[in-house]
């Protein structure tokens, strides 16, 4: 994406300087989607819209809704993907570095490790 997000911009002014010449993810409906998954796709977008900006959350920067079967969701991209993902594929070296740290900073990393399950399942 060039420029700054037309959706921020518009709406959260302050936040869309954070979102300029970045990468984008862009989800969009599947041609044979059902009536039912275009419906939740929508309320998808409505929801986005209704959250607005959070530094906690993948972002909205914008979407498209003109034609039902053609819209699309313009979203902050993740190069690590999902939180769960990015730790199910670091577990292996934590717990390397975890054996190797001294109770104090073991505490710390397991009260880290903890924050990142609650943000998962929570």
């Amino acid at each position: 994406m060039l420029g700054q997000s037309p959706g921020l911009e518009h709406y959260y002014p302050h936040e869309a300087a954070n979102f300029r010449d970045c990468d984008v993810a862009v989800k969009i409906i599947q041609k044979h989607a059902s009536e039912k998954e275009l419906q939740m796709f929508l309320h998808e977008i409505d929801m986005m819209k209704t959250l607005g900006f959070n530094e906690h959350l993948v972002n909205m920067l914008g979407c498209s809704t003109q034609s039902a079967k053609r819209s699309c969701l313009v979203l902050e991209y993740c190069a690590n993907r999902d939180l769960k993902s990015y730790i199910l594929r670091r577990r292996s070296d934590l717990d390397q570095k975890f054996q190797s740290r001294s109770i104090d900073e073991q505490i710390d990393c397991t009260k880290e490790f903890l924050h990142f399950a609650w943000q998962i399942y929570g």
